[in-house]
């Protein structure tokens, strides 16, 4: 997974001097063999307060300047702004943030105590929105299961064996996508007459 920084990002907005202080960066993302960028913009600030002044600025001067420059769909309605906060954020002032869906999906990333190198974002930027982290996906106070895969292997065991059976079909040719699809339908059936 690589992700191309714009260092220069005047190139895509014109930010105004206020706002070039929150050291904004964009990620570009592009999905091989497909037609489209994914845009991640980043920004920093020192504390709740700045971050919540600031966030709503920052979007729409993205929204304004760059996101309705964009023709294809895709990339219009996939923008991201990835606010680090230097200070622990209340879960509060997260949930405003997160929850405000005009523009661009926000993440806060708080109590950072420094600014974080571009390197350390770009590997939050990929774990958080292109690894899957199964660990996560289970009950937060569910303590009887260390993985997803323990979770399914106790829970449904024909679920594993398909699993395992998508992992050995290999390539992405209309071939290997008919073998997959085959061993789906096959599951749901067996779990239709269940």
């Amino acid at each position: 997974m690589e992700l191309k920084i714009e260092k220069n990002i005047n190139k895509l907005i014109n930010f105004d001097e206020e706002i070039v202080k929150q050291n904004i960066h964009c990620f570009q993302y592009i999905p091989n063999k497909k037609n489209y960028t994914l845009y991640i913009f980043t920004c920093d600030f020192n504390s709740e307060s700045e971050m919540i002044e600031m966030y709503s600025v920052i979007n729409d001067v993205i929204a304004y300047d760059f996101q309705r420059t964009l023709m294809k769909d895709m990339e219009k309605w996939n923008l991201y702004l990835f606010c680090f906060v230097n200070e622990k954020v209340s879960e509060d002032a997260k949930a405003v943030v997160e929850q405000n869906k005009y523009a661009t999906r926000k993440m806060v990333f708080d109590n950072n105590k420094n600014y974080i190198s571009i390197e350390a974002k770009e590997k939050i930027i990929v774990n958080k929105l292109f690894n899957l982290n199964t660990k996560e996906m289970l009950p937060k106070n569910n303590d009887e299961y260390e993985s997803i895969y323990q979770f399914i292997e106790q829970n449904d065991s024909s679920l594993l064996k398909v699993i395992e059976d998508l992992r050995k079909v290999k390539g992405t040719d209309s071939s290997a996508k008919k073998k997959k699809s085959k061993i789906v339908k096959s599951y749901l059936e067996l779990k239709k007459n269940e």
